[in-house]
């Protein structure tokens, strides 16, 4: 999709910024308010709840991302090889 333009005071065009992009994060603010309001948690959603979790639920990501590297280290450190089977992986 396009980012949609809008002119400024000054003539000049400005590109559409996600909320996503203004809050700094990498997970769909858009998806998140969808989901939140599809998912009949409350009558209304406030515009500061999908930042707040999406915030939350990519710090998690980073974490469990951070914890599995650290394991294939291991296992690759423990097996010598380069690589790490599924298999290694399960067994952990």
């Amino acid at each position: 999709m396009a980012a949609r333009a809008r002119r400024s005071d000054l003539g000049e065009v400005k590109k559409a910024q996600s909320r996503s992009s203004k809050a700094g994060l990498q997970f769909s603010m858009g998806r998140i308010t969808r989901f939140l309001k599809a998912g009949k948690y409350v009558e209304r959603v406030d515009t500061r709840a999908p930042v707040y979790l999406a915030a939350v639920l990519e710090y998690l990501a980073v974490e469990v991302w951070e914890l599995s590297v650290m394991v294939a280290g291991g296992v690759i450190q423990v097996t010598g090889d380069n690589e790490v089977s599924k298999r290694a992986m399960l067994a952990i």
